[in-house]
């Protein structure tokens, strides 16, 4: 029997405490900084973690920064110091399972992996941020599970095999993790190990970080707009309103495309991906469109919380007008290069709200996000396109980007 110490409540934990009192006869207890609890698991104090700790299986909640005194003192006395995921895929995972992170774009690629999987045959689900903790009461019984992992899991991720694959590297979660390169590290791990995985990541990553052979660059995959060659033959995207064209639903589809070159041959991918670009639906608040009467375009593009996700869907809408609504808590990210593409950007017009904005570029000047939504009406003519990538993260009086998008919807549906 090991002492399982679980440290958070939260979903991954509670999925967690399933898992061990389905499949083992652990000893498992439950420390929360908040004061939570997990159904069936006995808590204990902060003093009691300490003394558990040595020789113990240490699973940290994700949202449990490196920083925190317990995690330290996990790292130095416990047997394993881990997340549940993270001990998933080191002592569960199938050889066919694939790893997904980067700044941007992983949920959209996780899908689209996912997806293409499918749509080829093989046995496939997403998990981790996209679906369901892998270690929970219900093991994942695909052969290839299709995990969306965040720089939070990524820590203290342990030796595993798995495909991993980046869809690219920006600024984000510096005060989590302490700088730029600690988030980066975080999300490199796999490709940082004495036997590194496998695994796919941009060329301008694999450059800067100088990694192993096993990591092939997705450029290489195929082009990043125009046509899509696969098997000596090119691929039916279907209508460019689809997106996948160029953009970031192109991007998604390289790498996924790239998780299918494992596993499929080039004849069977090019199958795989023209019915994957008809099937894709998009996922909630990225670059989605909401519905309304009013004739123009509005796209809920909220999760944009960086401002290289919202010069990505500025691509995507080149040539028509734009009302964009920006701005947010002010991170302190540089957004230089969006406020160079602003200014160049003739039918983009730019309103801006809270704290980020007074760092863009913008046209307009709102007082609240609903202000910046009746002026972004103001601005958009009829066969144009109402955005909001806000390229800041939620600011009070918002409590996150569910709230936001709410108010977008709202306007929208009475539009």
């Amino acid at each position: 029997m090991t002492k399982v110490l679980l440290h958070g409540a939260g979903t991954e934990a509670q999925a967690a405490a399933r898992y061990f009192a389905r499949h083992t006869d652990d000893e498992v207890s439950c420390f929360d900084d908040r004061g939570g609890s997990i159904e069936g698991v006995p808590s204990v104090s902060h003093d009691e973690v300490l003394a558990i700790l040595p020789g113990a299986t240490y699973l940290r909640s994700p949202g449990v920064p490196p920083t925190n005194e317990i995690v330290a003192a996990a790292t130095d006395s416990a047997l394993r110091a881990t997340t549940p995921t993270g001990l998933w895929l080191a002592d569960l995972a199938p050889k066919g399972t694939v790893t997904i992170t980067g700044t941007k774009g992983k949920s959209t690629t996780t899908a689209l992996t996912t997806l293409l999987f499918k749509e080829a045959g093989l046995s496939a689900a997403g998990y981790g941020n996209i679906g369901e903790p892998p270690l929970s009461g219900d093991l994942p019984q695909e052969e290839h599970p299709i995990l969306e992992l965040s720089s939070y899991m990524m820590h203290d991720l342990p030796k595993a095999e798995h495909l991993h694959i980046i869809t690219c590297l920006f600024e984000d979660h510096l005060t989590w993790h302490g700088s730029r390169e600690a988030y980066h590290l975080a999300k490199l791990r796999p490709f940082l190990r004495e036997r590194p995985a496998a695994g796919w990541a941009p060329q301008n990553v694999i450059d800067r970080y100088q990694l192993p052979s096993s990591v092939k660059p997705l450029e290489s995959v195929a082009a990043a707009e125009g046509v899509l060659m696969l098997g000596g033959e090119p691929a039916d995207l279907g209508d460019p309103a689809l997106g996948f064209q160029s953009g970031p639903l192109r991007q998604a589809l390289v790498a996924a495309i790239a998780a299918g070159t494992a596993f499929l041959s080039e004849d069977h991918l090019r199958e795989a991906v023209e019915k994957t670009v008809h099937a894709f639906t998009g996922l909630p608040h990225r670059q989605e469109i909401v519905p309304t009467k009013d004739g123009r375009l509005w796209i809920d593009d909220t999760l944009a919380t960086i401002p290289e996700a919202t010069l990505a869907v500025l691509a995507r809408f080149a040539g028509k007008p734009v009302a964009l609504i920006l701005g947010g808590a002010d991170r302190g990210i540089d957004y230089a290069p969006l406020n160079k593409h602003l200014m160049a950007a003739s039918q983009v017009t730019a309103i801006g709200y809270g704290e980020a904005a007074q760092r863009m570029t913008t046209s307009v000047t709102a007082n609240s996000l609903e202000d910046a939504i009746a002026k972004a009406e103001e601005a958009c003519p009829e066969d144009g396109v109402i955005l909001f990538s806000p390229a800041a993260p939620s600011e009070p009086p918002h409590a996150d980007y569910k709230e936001r998008s709410a108010i977008f919807r709202r306007h929208a549906a009475l539009a």
